[in-house]
């Protein structure tokens, strides 16, 4: 298995906390495991500039992860993202492109990523 994907009906619901727990318990079968989060919606900007989803600081802070956060948190959706997107200056290959490199850079040396999903399946729905 080379990732496993945590996706939800819905928001709020529990999505990181699951992660959390589950990151946890995978963690004692696997020495190598790694984290992404997909779609940022609600993110933080770093002292460096760096945007990025909240969820990925608490990740790579409590499990002392050493992969880059732009590989584990690759999309971010600011405000104006969907205007951008429908205006077509954001591309959909571009986002696909970063977002299968980061999942790439992660896996590269883990026996597992655990990646989970934003929101809801329609949350993102219009970048699909």
């Amino acid at each position: 298995m080379q990732g496993l994907f945590i996706a939800s009906t819905g928001q709020h619901i529990g999505k990181t906390t699951a992660c959390l727990g589950l990151f946890s318990g995978l963690h004692k079968l696997f020495s190598r495991l790694g984290y992404m989060k997909t779609i940022g919606q609600q993110h933080i900007t770093t002292k460096q500039g760096t945007q990025l989803d909240k969820d990925v600081l608490v990740f790579k802070k409590h499990f002392v992860l050493t992969d880059s956060l732009k590989s584990m948190s690759p999309i971010v959706i600011p405000a104006g993202f969907t205007r951008d997107f429908l205006d077509q200056k954001i591309h959909i290959d571009d986002l696909r492109k970063k977002l299968i490199s980061s999942f790439k850079t992660i896996q590269k040396n883990k026996q597992l990523v655990l990646v989970e999903g934003t929101g809801h399946c329609g949350v993102d729905s219009i970048i699909h």
